[in-house]
Order: C-alpha cells, then sequence, then structure tokens
C-alpha cells in the first residue's frame, strides 16, 4: 500500500511542478531572471480545479496502467498550498499534499497513510523532497536542478544533475490560459508516464481560499 502510494506521489508531484512553468525563449533556457517575472504572475493565489486522466507504461513488464479522477489545487501564496487528488479508477483514493506532509486515504478500507515533509527529506532517494520546493514556486529551487526549454510549441523541462531525479526529462504541453494540458515523463528505468489534464477551471475567488483549511485533515 505505502509502495503503490509513494509511486502514484512521485507521479503527482512531477505533474505538479510543471504547473509552475509557462513560458520559455526559444532554443535557450529559461534565465532566473525570467523565472522571477514569471512566478510573480502564476504564484496570485488561486484555486484550481478539473479532471485528470494518466498511463503509466511499465517497460519490464510491458503492461500500461491507467489512472483517472479528480483535482484541486490551493495556492495560498508562493510557499503555502494544498493540492487534493481524488483518485477514481481503478481505486477510489485520496491523496492530499500540504507544506507539511502527504495524506493518503483508501476510501475502500478507510485507512490512511501519512509521510511528512522533513521524514522523506532525510531518507529520499527518488528527489520527492526537491519537488515540493518546485510546487511551492520557489525560483531559486527551479533554476537549481531543471532547465526549461521551449521545444515545438511545448515545454522540455530537463533536470541539471541525473542522479536527482527518477525521470530524464518531460514534455510538458498548455493551454491558452496557460494551465496545464498534458505531460509526458521519461523516466530512466525506460517507463513512461502521460498525463492529461481536463475541464480545468480556474477561480480567483479569495474568499473559498479564505474559508479552506490549509493542512490536509
Amino acid at each position: 500500500m505505502v509502495g503503490k502510494c509513494q509511486l502514484l506521489t512521485r507521479f503527482l508531484l512531477s505533474a505538479l511542478l510543471l504547473l509552475s512553468t509557462a513560458s520559455a525563449a526559444e532554443s535557450s533556457y529559461l534565465q532566473a531572471d525570467e523565472i522571477h517575472r514569471l512566478l510573480k504572475n502564476i504564484s496570485k493565489p488561486t484555486l484550481t480545479t478539473g479532471q485528470f486522466e494518466q498511463s503509466k507504461y511499465i517497460k519490464d513488464l510491458s503492461v500500461t496502467l491507467k489512472t483517472s479522477g479528480t483535482y484541486k489545487i490551493y495556492k495560498y501564496n508562493a510557499d503555502d498550498f494544498k493540492v487534493i487528488w481524488n483518485i477514481q479508477s481503478p481505486e477510489k483514493m485520496n491523496v492530499c499534499i500540504d507544506t507539511e506532509r502527504f495524506v493518503f486515504e483508501n476510501l475502500a478500507t478507510k485507512k490512511k497513510n501519512i509521510l511528512k515533509l522533513d521524514e522523506l527529506s532525510q531518507n529520499d532517494s527518488s528527489g520527492l523532497s526537491k519537488l515540493i520546493h518546485l510546487i511551492k514556486l520557489n525560483p531559486k529551487e527551479i533554476t537549481t536542478h531543471f532547465n526549461i526549454q521551449k521545444q515545438t510549441g511545448d515545454l522540455l523541462i530537463i533536470p541539471k544533475q541525473e542522479n536527482q531525479f527518477s525521470f530524464l526529462n518531460a514534455v510538458v504541453s498548455l493551454d491558452k490560459l496557460k494551465n496545464l494540458k498534458q505531460m509526458k515523463l521519461k523516466e530512466k528505468s525506460g517507463d513512461q508516464l502521460e498525463m492529461r489534464f481536463l475541464k480545468t477551471v480556474e477561480n480567483k475567488n479569495l474568499s473559498k481560499l479564505e474559508t479552506a483549511s490549509k493542512s490536509c485533515d
């Protein structure tokens, strides 16, 4: 159960970090000052909701695993956020991430697993703890760990050091409103992950953010 949750979280975090990037210079990497200007807009308080479809191809088994459901991203500011991932198929599960912890809840068994971020940082071989900084829209962390390049209308995201993350690169497509539309992740193992984000709605009504708890209950 925990292994499955950690695998799912790796995919989720890899996708969410891409929500923080919306532009890059043609055939060149996005520079630090460009990232700062970009995040000035993106880090404004918002509530983003929608549906997702995920396909995970496992090379060693030659099988494709499919997952779908809905999500909510509460972005309070550049440092405070909460993500709720409601998985509806193939197994009903809720995943909640805030600034301190991950909470996994199996809706069939009503069991919860909690993973604290400080524990993750101490025992992290996958690079998940570094992805947290990107979800927070931290320009310093983005420029430290990733190169971002525009490629035929999409964004190519490449870790600067291969041993820091489990994936080689990610190709991202954005819609007209600069919301994440599609993401393709290529892992070192040869596995591939594809995620599509559908019916995305961005709500800037601060009252809904103010009444929502910032922590995963």
